[in-house]
């Protein structure tokens, strides 16, 4: 009997092909939806749970270079000692009594195993070259391995340790080997993350980059010294410390510093964030509630047509809730179709989980009231209409 239910519940999809077709795309258009929001939310809800650790932080500055550039490029790069200088300043912001920073610089580059290549062409990642306080200002956690040790920070060593992404793993393992320069020395939690406020108000996932130890002395090139000291961010309760900052700098006749608080940036990206969901969200419950009402009055309309064939099955010896399991396989076979999908598509567990479980609640407010009818129908009736 179960299996012939089956088979009927299938054979009403074939009658119907283009109602469920269409309820399909619905479905999977509201699901992914969701997903999406879902996979947002979560991401939100971990970038705002990090936050609360600049909350016990000094407040966050940023350094704008607003030098000349006539001064920069015809006067200060073109010293024999600006190497030596900016060097000096460097270890003025890194050993400052006064206030504490962190340093990093990103670029996009190839480091060839790492290079995902596509029709032949090879992709560029970010590469990020961060401070050891880096580390700790952006709770940088490794899943395997070791984040960067105080001695990676003194001196280039022969294999350059290397964090990666999250994204690479499986691809590669902890202690392997890359192009003899490189030594793998841990692997990124998901989702891990920085700011760069100066280019952007996003949130920067580090799931594809490919991180080095930034180490700097007075035979760095002037690119990486320059790069490094304008992306330092100043931690301070002391606006006289930014004062101290800009009056060394002077005198040294290096850059012409404002600073910028970050704590204005971080609300823009939280309230970024919080626009895209709220965006999705109305359209999303819209289709949601037109494909559940919609599927409803579908089921009704089905039942009111089917009652006659119902009533041959009740004589043959089937009973009703064979009848509703009939009834309902036909949604959960396209709701679960679209949940697997959209589960695929976005190749995370706890997504996957949460779209299982809002399908259930979706084929259950869709089945449950055309179910009710039919468990509530007189059977008496039915059969005698069936005469």
């Amino acid at each position: 009997m179960m299996l012939q239910q089956i088979k009927y519940a299938i054979e009403d999809i074939r009658e119907r092909k283009l109602f469920f077709a269409s309820y399909f795309l619905q479905i999977l258009i509201g699901l992914l939806a969701v997903s999406f929001l879902f996979s947002s939310g979560i991401q939100l809800f971990s970038f705002r749970q990090k936050l609360l650790h600049f909350q016990n932080l000094d407040e966050i500055y940023f350094m704008k270079d607003v030098t000349n550039e006539d001064y920069l490029n015809n006067s200060l790069f073109q010293s024999p000692t600006v190497r030596q200088d900016l060097f000096q300043f460097y270890q003025f912001l890194k050993t400052s009594k006064g206030f504490t920073s962190y340093s990093f610089y990103a670029e996009e580059g190839i480091v060839a195993p790492l290079t995902q290549s596509k029709k032949g062409e090879k992709k560029p990642h970010p590469i990020l070259y961060i401070d050891s306080a880096f580390q700790n200002i952006f709770s940088l956690k490794c899943t395997e391995g070791t984040l960067f040790l105080p001695a990676d920070f003194e001196k280039k060593a022969s294999l350059s340790p290397v964090l990666l992404g999250a994204n690479y793993r499986g691809q590669f393992h902890k202690g392997d080997i890359i192009e003899h320069q490189y030594e793998v020395r841990g692997f990124l939690e998901s989702q891990s993350f920085y700011l760069d406020p100066k280019k952007t108000n996003e949130i920067l996932y580090l799931d594809d980059a490919v991180i080095f130890p930034l180490i700097l002395n007075e035979a760095s090139e002037l690119g990486a010294l320059d790069m490094a000291i304008n992306n330092t961010c100043i931690l301070t309760k002391n606006p006289a410390s930014l004062v101290e900052i800009q009056q060394k700098s002077a005198s040294m006749a290096l850059f012409t510093y404002e600073f910028i608080s970050m704590e204005q940036q971080l609300h823009a990206i939280i309230q970024s964030e919080l626009r895209t969901i709220q965006l999705l969200l109305l359209p999303m419950s819209l289709v949601l509630a037109l494909c559940t009402i919609c599927m409803i009055s579908s089921l009704f309309i089905f039942v009111q047509k089917r009652q006659r064939e119902f009533a041959v099955h009740l004589l043959c010896g089937c009973n009703m809730f064979l009848l509703v399991f009939r009834l309902c396989l036909q949604v959960w076979l396209v709701v679960c179709i679209a949940a697997l999908l959209t589960g695929f598509l976005f190749h995370e567990l706890s997504v996957t989980l949460f779209i299982l479980s809002f399908s259930v609640l979706i084929c259950l407010l869709t089945t449950l009231p055309p179910s009710i009818k039919l468990l509530h129908t007189d059977i008496a009736q039915i059969l005698k209409r069936s005469e």
